[in-house]
């Protein structure tokens, strides 16, 4: 029953989107053959807590508990009108209250399908946790810009999973300054790992063509059949992002965004920056691209 309320929700969600006729930004275009992406996220940056000593408020949330580190490595291979990501996501969680640590690692394999009408990826990968080092990258980051030690065991329990994803995104309007489109995702993990699902509405500005965009994604996502380690660190509810992406120069870019709620444990920011280099045009980066698992 569970089940079916989920499929349920998931099909109301996504069916008008999907049921919309109209042709999109996603029209066929011609991709170079292969770009690297590194990136990095965390709710605990530099800039958020400057903003909130300058105007004496708690702008930001910057708890820097939960899901706080993120970072992430994309290879990707293009061929004719659809290209292959291959991701790899490494988190550091962290549960002061229950005074407990442990990290994430994922793996996903994934096809990007442009039909010229809409846009489709699917596929799938590996989420594993434990002590795989989140603790002294943490601590570095902290000795680095004068944060206090965040000092926590382990977990014992450990986890294993295999994943499955499919994501579906179609514009609804567009015109001279702005594409809007439907947009809708899941994830599927065995073993009761944190799998979502989420659908939202998303904007773009090409600020200037083929070297500047600007995208908002706002939205809802419900994580399901979590397991009881995960139960605190993925929820449910409304979400929002703001990612910009400048082509720098021929062969590099950098996208910088910020997002809230983006793992449904309340108001809780996050900032992350991107660096994509080789690659012939500009290829922002989306909301589902740091929304794993």
């Amino acid at each position: 029953m569970k089940y079916s309320r989920i499929f349920l929700f998931f099909c109301i969600c996504i069916i008008p989107v999907i049921a919309q006729q109209k042709t999109t930004e996603f029209q066929k275009k011609e991709y170079s053959d292969f770009f690297v992406t590194i990136g990095y996220w965390n709710d605990n940056f530099y800039f958020d807590r400057e903003v909130n000593q300058l105007f004496d408020k708690n702008i930001f949330q910057t708890d820097d508990d939960f899901l706080t580190t993120s970072l992430w490595l994309r290879l990707s291979f293009a061929r004719n009108n659809s290209r292959w990501f291959v991701d790899t996501y490494f988190n550091i969680i962290t549960a002061k209250e229950e005074n407990f640590r442990t990290d994430l690692f994922s793996i996903r394999v994934m096809k990007e399908v442009n039909t010229g009408k809409e846009l489709l990826r699917y596929g799938g990968g590996i989420v594993t946790n434990g002590d795989l080092g989140g603790e002294k990258f943490q601590n570095s980051y902290h000795k680095l810009f004068s944060i206090k030690k965040v000092i926590l065991p382990y977990t014992r329990e450990k986890y294993f999973g295999l994943a499955g994803y499919f994501s579906y995104r179609r514009a609804i309007y567009e015109n001279e300054l702005i594409r809007v489109s439907g947009s809708g995702s899941m994830s599927y993990l065995t073993g009761g790992g944190p799998a979502f699902i989420e659908t939202g509405i998303v904007g773009l500005v090409p600020v200037i063509k083929e070297r500047l965009t600007f995208r908002v994604h706002v939205g809802y996502e419900y994580y399901y059949q979590v397991k009881p380690m995960f139960k605190k660190f993925f929820e449910k509810g409304f979400l929002w992002g703001a990612i910009t992406t400048l082509r720098v120069y021929e062969g590099i870019q950098t996208s910088l965004w910020i997002t809230s709620n983006q793992y449904g444990t309340g108001s809780q920011n996050h900032f992350g920056i991107s660096f994509t280099f080789a690659g012939d045009r500009l290829v922002p980066v989306n909301f589902d691209d740091v929304k794993f698992p």
